[in-house]
């Protein structure tokens, strides 16, 4: 972007941006009141103004009396001054320029304090004034006070104009001015020595004085010729201020050695040393002095007068040290004598030196005297406070009554008399005795330089020359050489022969230790190259047996000072900006306003300097091409070179979008594109920017993140997410600022306006919690139901207030209340209400039966798939005890899962899977025949896919409701929300069944702590997070109380748990603090184990759970955890939602996830942070959780708002709307455009359109808004699934669905995954290609690349059977074909891709079976049988071209070849074989060979026979039908039961296919797909040719589970030419 130098086009770039050029539809008034004083130029009357009786009633003869009191104080000063021959009275007023001396070294400011009063408010002044500057020196400061007082001072000014002038020069900020201006008045009213133009005590004239500003005559005087001559009394004389009468008695600066110590603090103030402060290293002042300058400066101290001592100070220190050279020749004999007081051995010694002391005078005896009093108490030094200011206005009241050149003589003179009485010296002239050329020139004259020193002579300056001094090197020093550093570490100082000689003294300790290390030494001295010898040494510490780089085992933080000065400055933007441009000004050593390209090598400076010449923005040279370039600069050659680095400069492009979601809050979508061509080289590896948000007047910065541009991301939009308060009223627009933070000139700058921004709709009022009486149990009325609450007498009061809608009546009902609420036992009052009309119904209709077959069908919706099975877990243990309910939770498998909701009575539920179940609900009627849908966690509709596919199934089932005579209950459960109004509406609940909570209302009161952490790296902001995360737990969870820890990942597990344990070894090394039991009784848990660090951890009694554990080392760690053996248990982030855990106290570690897909950190959702904070709640143990987030500093605001008020959520349904409106044209409910439009109407998104406009890209709220909106929505949608050949659209109204529409909604894949199945798929693609379009799917672009896995997938595919060239190891869509080629070779993988690899695996099953159907459209028979080998594969975890015998269990590579050597290839083979030859061959162990039957008797064995129906009477291009029979061999068995898979990662039901197929022409002229149980009969129709004679067919049985066990059989149909029969049907 433009160079930050500024100049005019950049000026008015930014005013065209100004408050002021944006609203113009704003008129401003003049607010200033009118001045009814003010001259308007036509004649006046005086009339009523003039007194003609006053004419001359001033007139006076004689002089005026202001001249006569001056006169007489200029004769009683002449008598009273004693006459100096050396210095005359004119020489005494004038100012003197003379060098000054330390001593006499003092700040030139205009007003100096004369009393206590005034010196005490002028340092408030001072101080206050230092609070808005900040750090800036005294004499600015003080330069600012005395501007300040001028303003203060001027009565001719208003306040409001004095308040303007104030905040031009402070500058404060907008809420502190009025409290600053309040302050400065009140302490400028206790200034009354101020006098404008000069200062009163300062010796200057003050010829204004005396004079009568009524009459206003302007009168000027001159200098008197000698002062010796009496005064004309007709003039009025200059005289000094009566404050500096006895100073100027000599003429000279005056030293009191009489003052008291009050008086002589006063006096010295700011440099003066306490005596009682001395210790025996007093005089180490700069802690990095040495121990010999130390000895060497009190040495100096201790000898010769004050001007000696000054120069070798100054010898020593050098200038730079200026007030350290003043402030100890001012304490000099207190720093040397009571130094050697401090460092006395023993008291005889000590004593003496006080006798030393009080024999060389009065000034070393008062400093004993100090040493032995006592300190004043704080009332003391009150009271004394308070004399003195009686004291002083005492003196001011008799100054004021009397004479008052008289009365200051009067009290002067009693203290010279009290000073002699005490035998105090009296004052000395030290003016006299000052050197005239100052004290510094005299000193350099002795200065004896170095050898080879010159001097010379400019023009007002001298140059010193000093060469540089050479020191010997050590005869055994030697070099580091780079050749002789290890090959690993050489390519970091490539060009370089040698380490220097620091480099080189430290070595070793940098590159092969890992000790901590202070390098002090000049700049240049080659530090940055021993900063990188650590980094390698940290680096090697983490690579791998094979060479590779492990980085995920280290964290390298580089902290550059500048830098960090910017992030100290957290919202001022225009200070930021400075400090930021600054910083990369001193690290490209140039100004911001010289031409950015100076920033590339190679470039002479002579082009650069044309370039700077040149009136041209940067923007402009964008536009230019290099042959332009080049006669711009009229360099030709010049032109290629300066094209490609203009475009290699970091440029970016911004797109925002802004979605309101409160009043008060606003959502920004901010797009980044790259504009600039990558050089690694230049670039590197990464690019960082700030991002920042500034509001409309650029002043304050509303947000700000730090944003990594990576190199492999450079090709790609980056989209961030984050939100930003708005105010009201609205302003014009905000700024969206993305400043490079290496590179000066890269900024991008984006307005965002407000001008058509629609805040949303007030939200009303939540529901008040009654104070009602606890329900008991009892209110249940049923012994059976009661029993299943033993554990507690009464209900909650959220529950108590819900009871009576729930449990006696049918309404919808929404219960929002805070996690940990009770909202689950809300939900079964409607189970329990169910069930007890069913059980009236059972009574009243006697033919209808109990049991599995009765009607009540209650379906509960969990979001998660982790809450769906700990509530299935749960519910299967307390309604297994009710009579005729069956509880079961759907698998995704569609047959299944089918037959399940037939026979059970409570079906548990993802909604992913019900609305697969669902589509079809038409031709299901267990589907219409539910009676109760519970949705829970509804709040979690505003968050993405997941969300929409639950607005999506609670608006099918209403819509059920609707049309048929079964009336579906609906309740709904949330946590508190904003908009609850709207959510209950759109189910069906009336304002009695409305019940929104707010986030306060908990059974168990929580204690809620947000602190933020300012470190913008998120790995180094987590390592700073984990001691304050142990000292929350030890000081929240006391009384050895549970406490949970939440963190991102499972890394993230392992980490905090081993520093938790560490910290607590640390406290106590004896017993570790958070087991809770005795070590002994722990060993057995432990011993069981699998994961090492969870051992160790575990024995210091901190546990943790994450997704990697086996299931059997989680269960040992839940169990220890709820037992109370272990205090602690870390767990990662996604297991908030499915842990059965609660704890006393929960640690949220960290705020953010890697979220891959944006390649980015993301912030957790709200909803997620409300499920962690719900797990502290622990109702029949505690009174009272507590929580502690831990969060990025710059988000702490958003969540203290959203964490303690209840937030409202949106539909995101408009994005995902057309595999929903594929699915409803499949199923008929949407036929043309307006049902479309209908179908709309049903949904959330529709009842939130009018109530926030913005959030969905909508203008206004009118009815032809909301119409045209729809209109132009479904218009899209439906061209987008025509365009993919999902649905056909006729007479662009009517709507029917095509094949690829019905596979895509029966197998529940995206309409985009069909089309591209569809249009890459051929019939000459292989296995390869066949993998490749797999995984090409949409579902797998949700897989996440997390940081430091790029280098794990490029291994992991180089290594597998088809490899890439140059694979993009970033694409989600590579890494799963890794993962899945790993899966089929069997290796082994761990931690997160262990993870990817089941999700890879789980959307496989789906996609293959889709892809066989794409596949059978076209008729490829071959393509066709191997994507069912694929499916075999995906299963079995194997390749096809493996040998079958890797399915058994305990089976090995080699064992199978040893097998196959025998002629034993597959099942059967082996289950044929003799026991002794089996036991022979296998060598097993009796349980390995156990289990080996087992799989063999699971194994399908199926009989097939087949006939073709009517095969005499075929004619040509009729249709056939084959009737296939099948029988399973049971092995005694009653039940098929699921697949024996082990390395499949869930339950899975087998399934097969019948095939018939052409294998002569490799057509697929007929398939069907079977699910078997014991029997079945199956009809496959097909066309036979055209032409008459025998057509050979082949008949394949396919399984999509098991390799090995497919049949095939070859079979020919006779086709007879067609009679004439046939030929007139045809």
């Amino acid at each position: 972007m433009a160079n930050l130098g500024g100049g005019a086009e950049a000026h008015a770039r930014f005013k065209q941006y100004e408050y002021r050029a944006n609203s113009s539809l704003v008129l401003t008034s003049e607010n200033r009141p009118r001045d009814t004083h003010e001259p308007t130029g036509e004649p006046e009357t005086l009339w009523g103004k003039i007194d003609p009786k006053s004419f001359g009633d001033r007139v006076a003869k004689g002089k005026p009396q202001e001249l006569e009191d001056k006169l007489k104080k200029s004769k009683k000063k002449e008598r009273d001054v004693v006459a100096d021959d050396t210095v005359s009275a004119r020489q005494s007023k004038r100012r003197r320029l003379r060098e000054e001396s330390v001593l006499t070294d003092t700040d030139d400011v205009v007003y100096q304090p004369k009393t206590k009063e005034t010196r005490a408010a002028y340092e408030a002044m001072l101080s206050l004034i230092q609070q808005q500057l900040g750090g800036l020196p005294l004499n600015i400061v003080s330069g600012a006070a005395d501007e300040i007082l001028a303003v203060l001072k001027n009565d001719a000014v208003k306040n409001s104009e004095k308040k303007a002038e104030i905040q031009k020069l402070l500058n404060p900020m907008p809420d502190q001015i009025h409290q600053v201006f309040d302050q400065l008045i009140s302490i400028g009213k206790l200034i009354t020595d101020f006098q404008e133009g000069g200062d009163s005590g300062g010796g200057k004239e003050n010829v204004d004085e005396g004079l009568d500003d009524d009459v206003g005559v302007a009168v000027e005087f001159e200098d008197n010729e000698e002062d010796g001559e009496e005064s004309d009394p007709d003039m009025v004389q200059e005289e000094d201020d009566e404050e500096d009468e006895e100073p100027q008695k000599t003429g000279g600066m005056q030293v009191d050695a009489g003052m008291n110590e009050e008086d002589a603090g006063d006096a010295n103030e700011g440099t003066s040393l306490n005596v009682q402060d001395i210790d025996a290293y007093e005089k180490q002042i700069d802690p990095q002095q040495c121990q010999v300058l130390a000895e060497e400066l009190l040495k100096i101290l201790a000898e010769g007068d004050d001007r000696d001592v000054e120069n070798k100070l100054l010898m020593h220190l050098q200038f730079e040290k200026f007030s350290l050279v003043k402030f100890l020749l001012r304490n000099r004999f207190k720093i040397v004598w009571c130094t050697r007081l401090a460092r006395a051995e023993d008291q005889e010694e000590r004593n003496r030196i006080e006798e030393e002391m009080r024999a060389l005078g009065l000034e070393l005896a008062a400093i004993v005297d100090q040493l032995h009093a006592t300190r004043a108490t704080a009332k003391e030094r009150e009271e004394n406070l308070q004399k003195s200011i009686n004291e002083e206005a005492r003196r001011l009241r008799d100054e004021t009554v009397g004479d008052g050149g008289r009365g200051r003589r009067d009290v002067t003179d009693r203290d010279l008399e009290s000073g002699w009485l005490k035998g105090q010296r009296q004052m000395l002239d030290l003016e006299s005795l000052a050197f005239d050329q100052g004290g510094l020139l005299m000193a350099n004259k002795k200065c004896d330089l170095p050898a080879g020193s010159y001097r010379t002579h400019g023009k007002g300056y001298d140059e010193v020359h000093v060469p540089w001094v050479s020191k010997k090197v050590d005869i055994g020093e030697k070099l580091v050489k780079i050749t002789e550093m290890p090959g690993w570490a050489q390519p970091a100082f490539k060009g370089m022969q040698q380490l220097n000689r620091v480099q080189s003294k430290v070595y070793d300790t940098a590159l092969f230790k890992a000790d901590n290390i202070l390098l002090c030494a000049p700049t240049g001295a080659g530090k940055t190259n021993v900063a990188m010898l650590t980094i390698l040494q940290q680096i090697e510490s983490s690579r791998n047996e094979d060479g590779t780089l492990n980085h995920g085992k280290y964290k390298i933080v580089y902290v550059a000072p500048m830098k960090a000065l910017v992030a100290e400055v957290r919202g001022w933007a225009q200070l930021a900006e400075k400090a930021l441009n600054l910083s990369k000004m001193v690290g490209k050593r140039m100004w911001s306003v010289q031409t950015p390209l100076r920033q590339f090598h190679g470039i002479p400076n002579e082009i650069l300097m044309k370039l700077e010449k040149k009136d041209l923005v940067w923007e402009r040279y964008y536009d230019l091409s290099s042959q332009e370039l080049g006669e711009l600069i009229r360099s030709p050659k010049m032109g290629r070179p300066l094209h490609k680095f203009i475009h290699q400069f970091p440029k970016l492009v911004l797109a925002a979008q802004v979605q309101p979601i409160t009043r008060t809050v606003l959502r920004v979508e901010l797009t980044i594109t790259p504009d600039f061509q990558w050089d690694e080289k230049i670039h590197k590896y990464v690019e960082p920017f700030w991002i920042i948000v500034e509001d409309n007047d650029c002043e304050k910065i509303l947000h700000h993140e730090y944003f990594l541009l990576k190199k492999q991301y450079i090709s790609e939009d980056h989209t961030l997410n984050f939100t930003v308060p708005i105010f009201e009223p609205l302003p014009p627009q905000y700024f969206v600022r993305v400043v490079s933070d290496k590179w000066l000139g890269s900024q991008t700058v984006l307005p965002v306006s407000f001008r058509h921004l629609i805040l949303p709709e007030k939200y009303p009022p939540p529901t008040e919690l009654l104070d009602l009486q606890p329900l008991p149990v009892t209110a249940l009325r049923n012994p059976n139901y009661e029993r299943l609450y033993q554990d507690f007498k009464h209900f909650n009061p959220v529950q108590t207030q819900v009871f009576n809608v729930l449990y006696n009546t049918n309404d919808n009902v929404l219960v929002a209340a805070p996690t940990g609420s009770g909202k689950t036992i809300c939900a079964e009052f409607a189970i329990l209400k169910n069930h007890q009309e069913e059980l009236l119904r059972q009574e009243n209709d006697t033919k209808r039966q109990s049991g599995p077959d009765a009607p009540m069908r209650v379906v509960y919706i969990a979001p998660k798939e982790a809450i769906a099975k700990e509530q299935f877990r749960i519910w299967e243990r307390k309604f297994g005890k009710v009579p005729g309910l069956r509880v079961v939770e759907l698998t995704g498998e569609t047959a299944l899962d089918l037959k399940l909701l037939e026979k059970s009575q409570i079906i548990i539920s993802t909604p992913e899977k019900w609305d697969a179940l669902s589509r079809r609900w038409k031709q299901r009627k267990y589907v219409q025949q539910v009676s109760l849908f519970i949705v829970d966690e509804l709040h979690l509709i505003g968050e993405g896919q997941g969300g929409t596919v639950l607005e999506v199934i609670v608006s099918r089932m209403r819509y059920i409701s609707s049309q048929g005579d079964n009336k579906i209950r609906i309740v709904a459960l949330s946590t508190s929300l904003a908009n609850a109004k709207d959510l209950g509406e759109w189910i069906g609940a009336s304002s009695h069944g409305l019940f929104n909570f707010p986030p306060g209302v908990r059974p168990v009161p929580l204690e809620i702590h947000i602190q933020g952490v300012d470190i913008s790296s998120f790995e180094a902001r987590m390592q700073a997070m984990t001691k304050p995360t142990y000292t929350a737990i030890v000081q929240h969870a006391k009384n050895k109380k549970p406490a949970i820890v939440f963190v991102p990942t499972r890394t993230h597990v392992r980490l905090t748990a081993v520093d938790l344990m560490a910290y607590s070894h640390i406290d106590n090394p004896q017993s570790p603090d958070f087991l809770l039991g005795k070590l002994e009784e722990l060993e057995d848990f432990v011993d069981e184990l699998r994961e090492k660090t969870l051992k160790e951890t575990l024995r210091h009694g901190i546990g943790y759970l994450h997704e990697g554990l086996c299931s059997q080392d989680q269960e040992i760690v839940t169990q220890l955890f709820e037992a109370g053996r272990i205090q602690v248990c870390v767990m990662s982030s996604s297991l908030c939602w499915g842990t059965p855990l609660t704890a006393h106290l929960v640690v949220v570690m960290g705020t953010q996830y890697y979220d891959g897909r944006e390649n980015s950190h993301s912030d957790y959702a709200v909803s997620d942070l409300l499920q962690m904070m719900g797990r502290a709640s622990r109702p029949l143990l505690d009174n009272a959780g507590k929580c502690v987030i831990f969060c990025h500093a710059p988000r702490k605001e958003y969540y203290k708002k959203f964490l303690y008020e209840a937030f409202p959520v949106e539909s995101h349904l408009q994005h995902f709307l057309h595999n929903n409106f594929n699915a409803e044209v499949v199923a008929g409910v949407i036929e043309n455009k307006q049902d479309a439009v209908d179908y709309l109407t049903w949904t959330l998104m529709y009842r939130r359109l009018p109530q926030n406009p913005n959030y969905y890209n909508l203008q206004g709220v009118s009815h032809r808004h909301l119409s045209d909106h729809l209109s132009e929505l479904v218009e899209n949608t439906l061209s987008d699934l025509e365009a993919s050949k999902c649905i056909e659209i006729e007479d662009e109204m009517d709507l029917s669905a095509l094949n690829l529409g019905m596979i895509s909604s029966y197998y529940y894949i995206s309409y985009t995954t069909i089309e591209r199945f569809s249009s890459l798929l051929s019939s000459k693609t292989k296995m390869k290609g066949l993998l490749e379009i797999l995984t090409s799917a949409s579902e797998y672009d949700m897989i996440p690349i997390r940081p430091g896995e790029e280098d794990r997938v490029r291994r992991l595919i180089n290594h597998q059977r088809f490899s890439f060239e140059n694979p993009n190891c970033t694409d989600p869509h590579v890494k799963a074909n890794a993962l899945l080629q790993a899966h089929f070779s069997r290796q082994s993988i761990t931690t997160n891709l262990e993870m990817d690899q089941r999700e890879v695996l789980l959307s496989a099953t789906r996609l293959l079976q889709a892809m066989v159907d794409v596949i059978s459209s076209n008729g490829w028979l071959n393509l066709a049988l191997l994507a069912m080998e694929a499916s075999q594969m995906v299963t079995q975890g194997m390749w096809e071209r493996d040998s079958m015998l890797l399915q058994l269990p305990h089976f090995t590579k080699d064992l199978a070849k040893r097998c196959q050597e025998n002629n034993i290839e597959t099942v059967f083979d082996l289950v044929e074989m003799e026991d002794e030859e089996r036991q022979e061959l296998l060598k097993m162990k009796d349980t390995e060979l156990l289990d080996i039957a087992r799989f063999c008797n699971r194994f399908p064995n199926i009989d097939l026979t087949y006939e073709v129906v009517g095969s005499e009477d075929v004619t040509a291009g009729k249709e056939v039908t084959l009737q296939v029979m099948l029988e399973r061999d049971m092995e005694g068995r009653t039940e098929v039961g699921a697949v024996d898979a082990p390395r499949y990662p869930k339950t899975k039901e087998e399934g097969w296919w019948l095939v018939v197929g052409d294998t002569k022409t490799n057509q697929l002229v007929a398939i069907k797909r079977v699910s078997l149980q014991k029997k079945a009969k199956v009809k496959l129709d097909f066309q036979v040719p055209s032409e008459a004679g025998e057509k050979s067919y082949a008949l394949y049985f396919m399984c999509d589970s098991y390799l090995g066990c497919d049949q095939e059989y070859a079979f020919s149909v006779d086709v007879k030419e067609s009679g004439a029969e046939d030929q007139m049907e045809e």
